[in-house]
């Protein structure tokens, strides 16, 4: 079943003399994750940002949701369409290092319904597997990959059709990416559908279901399945010479 649909998707800038993104058009199916990748600037940070309606510019095209098309003027609009949006800067503006994992878990229910919000963060910090002394410990005490689920497990209130992932993993241990990945596995067991931007090809081989190659702000190529591989994304987002070149200076490196 098709959970995601966005066609045509374009975002231009004030300013800007070409499209930020340009007529992107992608889909995602229940459990699936689908990358979008490509070189810094490639518009994989922008799209994620438009669909969860904090792009500054002028939006066009058309997201469906459910096979229902939604407005994303405001990152309201978006939670209620049923998007998350987890970004790469989590330690700044994803969760409050001094408060505790369940005050954090809580964040997505402010304005809503008080009642009750201990139960349900002690519900999604044990769905999450986060083991913590208790729903008190402050959130700077966990490992990052720990973190990474509080910042997750604050959205599950909501129920969320779409979770955003922008560079999940950047700045983490191998045993925190692995709690991430880990992570990422149960919610598309679940039926959820994560899109993730990332520039670790690594990762991206490893979790996608498919890959959309972004290069310039456009859809340079899509990758599935046994074609999903870190030089196949090179030389879609940087093309062949420049995927060469790159992997010369890896094995040079290595």
């Amino acid at each position: 079943m098709t959970v995601l649909a966005v066609q045509h998707l374009t975002l231009e800038k004030p300013l800007a003399s070409d499209p930020v993104v340009d007529d992107v058009s992608f889909t995602a199916e229940a459990g699936e994750v689908i990358a979008l990748a490509g070189a810094t600037g490639s518009g994989r940070t922008a799209i994620l940002s438009a669909l969860f309606g904090i792009a500054r510019g002028t939006l066009r095209g058309t997201v469906c949701v459910d096979g229902v098309a939604v407005s994303l003027r405001h990152p309201r609009d978006a939670i209620e369409a049923g998007f998350a949006f987890v970004p790469e800067d989590r330690r700044a503006v994803s969760h409050v290092l001094g408060l505790s994992a369940q005050d954090n878990v809580a964040l997505s229910a402010l304005g809503r319904v008080a009642r009750g919000e201990h139960t349900r963060a002690l519900s999604h910090l044990r769905d999450l597997t986060i083991k913590v002394p208790g729903l008190g410990a402050e959130v700077a005490t966990l490992s990052r990959g720990k973190q990474q689920r509080v910042v997750i497990g604050k959205w599950l209130d909501r129920a969320p059709r779409v979770l955003l992932l922008d560079e999940p993993t950047r700045g983490v241990d191998a045993g925190a990416k692995a709690e991430v990945y880990a992570l990422i596995e149960e919610l598309t067991q679940c039926g959820h559908v994560v899109v993730l931007a990332s520039s670790d090809l690594e990762e991206v081989t490893r979790l996608a279901d498919r890959v959309y190659v972004l290069r310039e702000g456009k859809l340079a190529g899509t990758l599935a399945g046994d074609q999903i591989s870190q030089l196949a994304i090179m030389q879609l987002a940087v093309g062949t010479l420049g995927a060469a070149l790159a992997q010369e200076a890896i094995r040079e490196s290595a």
